[in-house]
């Protein structure tokens, strides 16, 4: 029985091939496997193997033409037999590979990016201390430290007023250690009022009766 050789599919993207040259003429005996013809697609040029052992009965297609593929491009048989034309105008199926006819698997959709936690708000100094307080190193603290210097009332050089380890060592030779001692606190005085009259006005004092005291 006659074998149809037909086009192979080389790709899932691959819908045609181009008959580049033909290993084997008409007549010539072919075993199974052996290279029967060479081709050309977008992707690969290959030889392809004969599907069965015969004689090349039928070349369907020339060299240089291209076709779809699974189109029927020659045809096998045993010797002496007669191709006979069943394709009647429409390419025959041939066996694929499993993984061509598989769909290409569906890309995984990206996951939902996670909504941003909310930062957490700024630290705001909550005295002017603080915030020059912050404007210093460790090491520009420790030495405000070792030496009982209030680092808050120092002007620094640095940026944004930062005090810098140059500003807090010449302050400390200037004699300024001493000055970290807070002022003694201001004790309230006493307000005087104003006298009830002046002297040598016509005044007359009577004693507060009971609905004056209350009222007072």
């Amino acid at each position: 029985m006659a074998t149809d050789v037909v086009m192979p599919q080389m790709g899932e993207s691959i819908a045609e091939g181009t008959i580049v040259r033909w290993i084997k003429n008409v007549g010539d005996p072919i075993d199974k496997d052996e290279p029967l013809f060479e081709i050309s697609t977008d992707k690969v040029d290959a030889e392809i193997p004969a599907p069965g052992a015969g004689v090349l009965l039928e070349i369907k297609v020339k060299e240089g033409e291209t076709v779809p593929v699974n189109s029927v491009v020659a045809v096998i048989g045993a010797a002496g037999e007669r191709s006979v034309d069943r394709s009647g105008g429409a390419p025959v199926p041939a066996p694929t590979s499993p993984l061509a006819n598989l769909a290409p698997a569906s890309p995984a959709p990206a996951p939902v990016a996670a909504a941003q936690a909310p930062l957490p708000p700024a630290v705001v100094p909550a005295t002017l201390a603080d915030l020059r307080r912050t404007r210093s190193s460790p090491l520009v603290r420790t030495i405000a430290k070792a030496h009982g210097v209030d680092i808050t009332a120092l002007t620094g050089t640095g940026i944004s007023g930062r005090v810098t380890k140059k500003d807090i060592l010449a302050f400390v030779d200037s004699g300024g250690a001493a000055v970290a001692a807070p002022a003694p606190a201001m004790r309230p005085v006493p307000m005087t009022p104003p006298p009830a009259f002046k002297p040598g006005e016509s005044v007359r004092i009577e004693k507060m009766g009971v609905m004056r005291k209350k009222i007072a």
